[in-house]
């Protein structure tokens, strides 16, 4: 008997409204960190990864993380393997702006289904005087990530804006003297920033705003300077997820003491958390899980549909086809959520990887084909046959519905 292989598909189907509580219990939590019972919270986390980082490291850090979050906002993700790697993950949804490597979204598939996402510029080209004395530094554009997320528990839609804004610039609650240069990009960024997060408003019902700020919450609430985060956002109404956390006490943050890494809602969070476990950065991930608004009293969660369009042809080993693949069409309703296709490995004789394999290519991003090879062993053999099947990925249960299909390789008598 083959092992069964599990490949995740496109954003299609299923979106049963249990999903969004089932799947907040399937996952390892993080040490420390148990994951919400509640479908209604939304667990938010902003992680510089710190730009050095190796592949490895990055891969290490990221999957500790994941399990204790629904959506994290990413900076210094740097290179493209990195986030290449974050793409391949296919029970996460990934976004960035084609402007912008540094500050990708992910969010939690099983929970939220992605609406749209842009790029923000918050400020052009600019010299800036070099730290320490050290002549002049020249930044390229900053862009803040936005996305926008349906969640499927409440039926809310909820904008997230992910940024990195300029480091160096504020020290124990005031601007660095002897750089104006520098003071003034931080500002413009942030005005931009506060000017996003209030256009946002419009367009979802909750507005979450995260990222490395370079300003430390509690030196900022002492120096009380209007032009920082907290009296900028406050003047929209959004308060900080510090502001009243327990972990105000603690002597350590999320770079060394201080709090500069943070995410601002007009609401409060349910609870608060930095992952001082999770090593490899200068940086240690921050969490705040919120409460969504309930539901329309007249809200359904939507419900997506798959199955397979059409038995596969039967195809022996020696076949000339062009390309020389099965195809098998997906049809339904790819609204909402998504769907696994596995092997069968109790309704199958043919061995995967031996007799055929599935394209990965068939996973990919908007394919609604699933494309199957079937190789030559040039073995003497009876009729094979392969049987594929649709299933929930968070619990492996076959999708009520659709209907499993069987391929079949014609004897080999040769």
């Amino acid at each position: 008997m083959h092992r069964a292989a599990t490949r995740v598909l496109t954003a299609a189907a299923l979106a049963l409204s249990a999903l969004a509580a089932t799947s907040a219990s399937t996952a390892a939590p993080a040490p420390g960190h148990a994951r919400k019972a509640d479908p209604l919270q939304v667990r938010i986390g902003t992680y510089n990864v710190i730009s050095r980082a190796t592949v490895d490291t990055f891969k290490n850090v990221v999957t500790q993380v994941k399990p204790s979050v629904d959506v994290l906002g990413l900076q210094e993700v740097g290179m493209n393997d990195k986030n290449k790697w974050l793409i391949a993950d296919y029970n996460w949804g990934y976004y960035r702006p084609p402007q912008l490597q540094q500050n990708p979204i992910i969010w939690d598939r099983r929970q939220l289904d992605f609406v749209s996402g842009s790029g923000v510029k918050l400020s052009d080209p600019h010299r800036i005087e070099g730290r320490n004395g050290g002549g002049e530094e020249a930044k390229t554009p900053n862009w803040a990530t936005v996305v926008r997320l349906f969640h499927r528990a409440s039926g809310h839609q909820l904008s997230f804006i992910n940024v990195h804004l300029l480091t160096g610039t504020v020290k124990g609650g005031k601007f660095v003297p002897g750089r104006p240069q520098a003071k003034k990009l931080y500002l413009k960024q942030l005005r931009t920033l506060v000017k996003t997060a209030r256009a946002e408003r419009s367009a979802s019902d909750e507005v979450f705003v995260l990222g490395d700020f370079n300003a430390g919450y509690k030196e900022d609430i002492r120096a009380g300077k209007k032009q920082l985060p907290v009296k900028q956002f406050k003047k929209i109404g959004f308060k900080s997820v510090w502001e009243k956390s327990p972990l105000l006490s603690k002597k350590y943050g999320t770079h060394s003491n201080a709090l500069i890494d943070q995410i601002w809602n007009s609401g409060a969070p349910v609870s608060t958390q930095i992952l001082t476990n999770v090593k490899g950065s200068d940086h240690r991930p921050a969490i705040g899980t919120y409460q969504m608004p309930p539901p329309d009293p007249t809200y359904v969660a939507p419900l997506g549909s798959i199955g397979f369009g059409q038995s596969p042809p039967v195809r022996n080993e020696y076949t000339k086809k062009a390309g020389k693949f099965v195809e098998i069409p997906l049809v339904g309703d790819f609204s909402h959520g998504y769907a696994t296709v596995r092997v069968n490995a109790a309704e199958s004789t043919a061995t995967e990887g031996a007799d055929f394999y599935i394209d990965p290519t068939s996973f990919l991003p908007g394919s609604r084909t699933i494309y199957v090879k079937i190789n030559r062993d040039g073995q003497t053999e009876d009729e094979e046959y392969y049987t594929l099947e649709i299933v929930d990925p968070v619990n492996m249960v076959p999708i009520p519905g659709a209907e499993k299909v069987r391929g079949v390789i014609e004897a080999n008598r040769s």
